[in-house]
């Protein structure tokens, strides 16, 4: 499993770095290269194909949702939930000095 995360992500950044973009077909590629490595194991070449496609597309399926695994209705809410309610900058509590 190590070799396939490892190949997963050896694909996906050398994709984001040749292609010059980062979206959803980086992971997608990134899922295959994965998917092959796993299903290498088995030294099966129709089974090796087949999950690095099924793991392909999962992987562009997951990357393209977006930060949230369901659909979020109020997403800029969610997005100012979790990260708005942060100081710009960091200032030492009067008890702490």
């Amino acid at each position: 499993m190590s070799a396939a995360g490892a190949a997963f992500a050896a694909a996906e950044c050398t994709a984001e770095v040749a292609r010059g973009k980062t979206d959803s077909v980086n992971a997608a590629i990134g899922g295959m290269a994965g998917g092959f490595v796993m299903g290498s194991v088995t030294k099966k070449p129709g089974v090796a194909f087949s999950s690095s496609l099924a793991m392909g597309l999962l992987m562009f399926a997951l990357d393209m949702t977006g930060p949230s695994p369901v659909w979020e209705g109020n997403q800029a809410a969610l997005t100012e939930k979790m990260y708005g309610h942060l100081p710009k900058t960091h200032k030492e509590s009067e008890a702490l000095a």
